[in-house]
């Protein structure tokens, strides 16, 4: 019976250590999720800043080049 508790508990340190890698893995996952999403909102807020300068100077009266309109 020996080896059948050592087997069992064996099993049970396989399990855990998967167990913490899956964890290992979703908190990176969420991590790169978090760093895509915060590089997504700093990209579209400079396009916004870009758009809003390129409007005011459009009602300045001042003509735009065909590509910033």
């Amino acid at each position: 019976m020996p080896t059948a508790a050592n087997e069992d508990s064996s099993q049970v340190a396989n399990a855990l250590s998967n167990l913490k890698l899956t964890e290992m893995n979703e908190e990176s996952l969420a991590r790169s999720f978090i760093a895509v999403i915060d590089k997504k909102i700093r990209n579209l807020c400079k396009r916004k800043t870009k758009l809003e300068n390129l409007k005011k100077i459009e009602d300045e009266g001042k003509e735009l080049n065909q590509d910033q309109k």
